[in-house]
């Protein structure tokens, strides 16, 4: 839950990504590749993270800017010398919009690794 009581999380299956307001409640938009999604947090300013994917055994994390944006994967807009193969799932944002989670390092498949994602 951030400052303003905005909270977020997930409805339904499959996992449909939600934000709920005082006012109303939103479901995140999602991408062909990430059909099932949830939300982990959302900061002051309204970015929301968590993680999408197929709903078995596969997913990213990713970040919504705002409730009424589109989905981005993480794992697309990681820098070249990125030691990350993939980044698995959001868990926070910070009111400054760097993004905690965890991810795979090696090519072994397995989330092994704690990652921070600073905006630029």
């Amino acid at each position: 839950m951030n400052d303003g009581g905005t909270i977020c999380g997930d409805v339904g299956w499959p996992l449909e990504a939600v934000v709920w307001t005082d006012a109303e409640s939103l479901i995140l938009h999602c991408i062909k590749d990430a059909p099932v999604n949830t939300a982990q947090d959302v900061n002051n300013a309204g970015v929301i993270v968590g993680w999408g994917g197929q709903g078995v055994g596969w997913c990213e994390a990713v970040v919504w800017p705002n409730a009424a944006a589109r989905m981005v994967l993480l794992s697309k807009v990681l820098g070249r010398n990125s030691p990350f193969f993939l980044l698995v799932e959001a868990t926070a944002v910070n009111d400054v919009g760097a993004v905690v989670g965890y991810g795979i390092v090696g090519a072994n498949g397995v989330p092994d690794a704690a990652f921070l994602a600073i905006p630029e």
